[in-house]
């Protein structure tokens, strides 16, 4: 049986769900649910972590792009 306290946990981790709605909930999610949250905490981690890299490497990229334009006047 469902007590108040988890009822009242679910929903709010549900509710934060609708308004940020994407795979990586969905993932941790079931993560959390078949491993239990400790051995899911690499993966809630690995998330930012990735992103972070993701739009690093990509500025850092878009960087050398507009360097090499305008070093050699490509416009």
């Amino acid at each position: 049986m469902i007590t108040f306290a988890l009822f009242s946990a679910l929903s709010t981790f549900y509710f934060t769900m609708f308004f940020t709605p994407g795979p990586n909930n969905a993932m941790l999610t079931a993560s959390g649910m078949k491993f239990g949250f400790v051995r899911t905490l690499p993966h809630l981690i690995g998330i930012p972590l990735g992103h972070i890299l993701q739009i690093g490497l990509t500025c850092f990229g878009l960087a050398n792009l507009f360097y090499f334009i305008l070093k050699f006047n490509f416009i």
